[in-house]
This record gives structure tokens, C-alpha cells and sequence, in this order.
């Protein structure tokens, strides 16, 4: 390993706890940083950092698992270490399991709560959030109706740069 990537896990681990530093382990591992990229090691990484309950790590994990990253694909255990992760608030997360229930792919189809899901991770401000949320209010998809807040959350998906959102807006006001 280089001298950077020494002094970088020794300030990962002096400032953050070990569960942050772990998860940013397995990013530089995963995205190729400083290290030859080795999905492997960025799996093991992950692990470690959910082990100790961190959403980020959960978060990241249930994506290795959900995509292949460094191990086998399993939707049961992505689903799993998803949900965890939500439960701690993580908002990205949080989204895609609303994809998740909406789409009823891998789990019986829920809009009721992908509904909810997709309202927490907007009152996080993530802008991918706020366009399903915003969608799901103005079409009234798991919940009442409400196109004047479904509108205003769709536009500030929009103004946050999500193409779709944009393309939305554009598609109501013709």
C-alpha cells in the first residue's frame, strides 16, 4: 500500500469510529481510491462497518448483495440489510426500498408502504425522494391525493437536477 492510503486509514480511524471508517474503507475499495479497486475487500469492509449498526454500512452492503458486489447475488439479504439500514434513517435507502415495494419484484408489491418509505427519505430532502413522493401524492398511489404537494415535490426534485422529475412537470403543464 502507498504512504497516502496508510496516513488516510490512520485518520479515518483517529476521527471517525471504527464502524465510519470501515464503510470508507470498503468505498475506496469498491470505487478503485488510492487502492487497486478489489470488490472482495470492499465487501469485507462493508460487512465490518454494518456489523457495528452502521447505516451507511448496512446501506452498502445490502447493496453488494443486491448487485454482485464481492459476493453472491441475494435479494433476500440486500432486502435484509436494507431494511436495517432504514430503520437508522438512511435516506437513499429508504428510496430504494420504495422502489423496491412499488416495483413488488422481490417482495409482494406494497404502495402503502412504499408510499411511506418514499415520504421519509423526502422529509430527508433527497432529491430522488421527493420525486417519488411527489408522484406517488399526485397520482394518489398509496395515499389520498394531493396534486398541489405532489406538484411542489416533483418541482423541487426537478430544481435538485432528477431528469425524470423534470420531464413531469413538463408532461403536466402541456
Amino acid at each position: 500500500m502507498n504512504n497516502f492510503f496508510n496516513y488516510l486509514i490512520h485518520r479515518f480511524f483517529s476521527i471517525f469510529k471504527a464502524s465510519v471508517s470501515e464503510n470508507y474503507l470498503g468505498m475506496m475499495y469498491e470505487e478503485g481510491l488510492f487502492v487497486s479497486g478489489n470488490y472482495k475487500k470492499a465487501f469485507s469492509w462493508y460487512e465490518k462497518s454494518a456489523t457495528q449498526n452502521d447505516m451507511h454500512g448496512l446501506s452498502n452492503l445490502g447493496r453488494c448483495y443486491a448487485c454482485g458486489i464481492g459476493c453472491e447475488t441475494d435479494m433476500n439479504k440486500a432486502i435484509m440489510f436494507y431494511k436495517k439500514s432504514a430503520d437508522l434513517g438512511h435516506e437513499w435507502t429508504l428510496n430504494t426500498l420504495g422502489v423496491i415495494f412499488e416495483d413488488g419484484i422481490y417482495v409482494d408489491k406494497d404502495l402503502t408502504l412504499s408510499f411511506s418509505m418514499y415520504k421519509q427519505a423526502a422529509d430527508k430532502n433527497l432529491d430522488s425522494g421527493l420525486y417519488n413522493y411527489g408522484r406517488f401524492l399526485y397520482e394518489g398511489v398509496g395515499c389520498n391525493s394531493n396534486e398541489e404537494l405532489g406538484i411542489e415535490c416533483i418541482r423541487k426534485a426537478g430544481e435538485l437536477g432528477v431528469p425524470p422529475a423534470i420531464e413531469y412537470i413538463k408532461n403536466i403543464e402541456q
